[in-house]
């Protein structure tokens, strides 16, 4: 298994400041796969990142909001729904 944290200052379509998401990290079953998510969910955002992550078999993730409150799966390491 892979995993790839994602973490920006500004958002990748307007080129403003993220204030969505501050970081963003997946485990997957390729290093690629895990990139693509992770920049996925970043862009996304909190609410439909954490669906996309809900919806993959052998994927776990985390994803820090805005505010600094953390959501992660349940099988990401320390983590929990």
């Amino acid at each position: 298994l892979h995993s790839f944290p994602t973490r920006r200052s500004s958002d990748l379509v307007s080129g403003f400041p993220q204030k969505d998401v501050i970081s963003s990290t997946v485990i997957a079953p390729s290093a690629m796969e895990a990139d693509a998510l992770a920049t996925a969910v970043f862009v996304l955002g909190p609410e439909k990142g954490w669906s996309l992550l809900l919806g993959r078999a052998q994927v776990e993730g985390m994803i820090v909001d805005g505010k600094g409150r953390t959501l992660s799966t349940t099988g990401f390491p320390g983590g929990e729904q």
